[in-house]
């Protein structure tokens, strides 16, 4: 089995996971167009150009920006999931582009190394994030308004039907060949009506 990453082209017997990489990153896309009026100069946070999920994420994000003529795509760093190195990126973008509007991170390490950064530098609200993780420190940029809008894949579910599929076929049950665990968009709106954040 395979979780959180697929290998399609592997012997695996069953995927469990999120296949909607392309279109996270064009939604985050579309998203930080419209906030920033359609034109500006905008930059990308990459994780890891390795991982399909990540490199799927960019590809639909530079999609959705290519609609847009007035949107330019000034900086793309990989950070190897590495959250100082994220910030320290972002904190060097932040001066080679001093009028940068948007930056899309898309993973974990990104989502909290690069509104670090943008918050330390004054910029919070100013610049508009988009971040493809929720973890408590990005909840929190979100309440204080660092971070405009993240994407959440759904982990617990992912963790709970791999175990619950292992023991499944353990026990000569028949599983599907993927199990789709989603993601969903959220705002500081959204967290509130959650009852996460107040």
């Amino acid at each position: 089995m395979t979780f959180d990453t697929d290998a399609p082209e592997s012997n695996r017997i069953l995927y469990v996971g999120h296949n909607g990489d392309y279109d996270d990153g064009y939604k985050s896309g579309e998203v930080i167009a419209k906030k920033i009026g359609g034109k500006g100069e905008v930059g990308v946070m990459v994780g890891s150009l390795a991982a399909p999920n990540h490199v799927n994420r960019v590809k639909g994000f530079k999609d959705a920006i290519a609609k847009f003529s007035n949107i330019s795509i000034v900086f793309e760093a990989s950070d190897n999931d590495d959250i100082q190195k994220s910030m320290d990126m972002t904190e060097a973008a932040l001066q080679a582009h001093p009028n940068i509007k948007g930056i899309y991170c898309n993973n974990a390490a990104n989502g909290i190394g690069t509104p670090r950064a943008v918050k330390n530098a004054g910029l919070a609200g100013k610049v508009v994030l988009v971040v493809d993780s929720l973890m408590p420190e990005e909840i929190q940029f979100i309440k204080d308004g660092v971070i405009t809008m993240g994407n959440a894949q759904r982990q617990w579910d992912i963790g709970y039907w791999t175990v619950k599929y292992l023991v499944a076929l353990n026990q000569n049950h028949t599983v599907p060949k993927i199990h789709e665990s989603g993601a969903m968009l959220f705002t500081k709106e959204d967290l509130v009506k959650a009852g996460i954040i107040k």
